[in-house]
């Protein structure tokens, strides 16, 4: 029988499949992704946005020249499929609850288990990731 932990996807609060959050996906390790060797999750975000999710709220993760910024998404479970492939990533203000934190260094985040520390505020219970292809810049 397999352990929880080992399952790779989950549903997210809006019933789409992703991918289950594991601490190995994130921290600028180099691995191998995309036929691309180098391949660093902070340049990652210069093409794509990563949304986190905790059992209630969604965090979308961006980057703008060489800073990135954390939002907290507005109604995630009304945001599925549907949404994100017709919305614009990132999202625009309207579709943002708040600004988690703005104007961060990729140093500022310190990547853990089931949680994101981000200089002073933290993002706790993270159980899934989704990364959506940038549609402005």
């Amino acid at each position: 029988m397999e352990r929880e932990s080992e399952f790779l996807y989950c549903f997210n609060l809006s019933g789409q499949p992703v991918h289950r959050y594991v601490l190995g996906e994130f921290g600028d390790k180099k691995k191998p992704v995309e036929d691309d060797p180098d391949y660093l999750v902070s340049e990652h975000l210069i093409t794509h946005c990563c949304y986190l999710e905790t059992l209630n709220d969604r965090y979308e993760l961006s980057r703008s020249g060489d800073t990135f910024s954390v939002k907290k998404v507005s109604d995630p479970c009304s945001k599925g499929c549907e949404f994100m492939e017709d919305s614009t990533i990132p999202h625009e203000p309207k579709d943002i609850e708040s600004e988690f934190m703005t104007g961060l260094k990729w140093s500022d985040f310190k990547w853990g288990l089931t949680r994101v520390q981000i200089r002073d505020k933290e993002i706790s219970d993270i159980n899934s990731y989704l990364w959506m292809k940038r549609t402005t810049k």
